[in-house]
């Protein structure tokens, strides 16, 4: 599944307001994302594993089922940020939560690769400002 499919999974999910069923419980920091919503975009230039992820990150801070959605949700521990990271490498975070999504976005970076799940340097990762809609249409 492409990015674009992903986002636009996440996003129509997201309008049509979603169960535990559809792609387990997501926290309310992604509730209302529409495709004027401003996110942050990270594109890490390399493959995510997951999986590993979601065990090297600590599932009680995860949202992973990818039977029901390919993108992994990292929830910061106070819950006032959440990340979307995609097999692909892009990591997503909405602009409109109450902590600094570029902040989230390295810190989510550092944790991966002190895990040994991204080998690139973190300080290095550009980080983006666009709509929902221009993230689709890049993907």
């Amino acid at each position: 599944m492409s990015d674009r499919e992903v986002v636009g999974e996440l996003l129509e999910a997201l309008q049509t307001g979603y169960s535990s069923g559809d792609i387990g419980v997501l926290p309310e920091v992604l509730e209302g994302i529409d495709q004027e919503q401003t996110v942050c975009v990270a594109r890490l230039g390399a493959e995510l594993n997951l999986n590993a992820i979601a065990i090297g990150l600590g599932l009680e801070n995860i949202r992973y089922e990818p039977e029901q959605f390919p993108g992994l949700v990292y929830i910061s521990s106070d819950e006032d940020v959440a990340a979307v990271l995609l097999g692909t490498g892009v990591i997503i975070v909405p602009t409109n939560q109450a902590g600094d999504p570029t902040d989230f976005i390295r810190q989510v970076v550092e944790k991966l690769e002190a895990i040994g799940l991204y080998e690139g340097e973190p300080d290095a990762v550009s980080i983006e400002t666009e709509t929902v809609a221009d993230v689709i249409s890049r993907s």
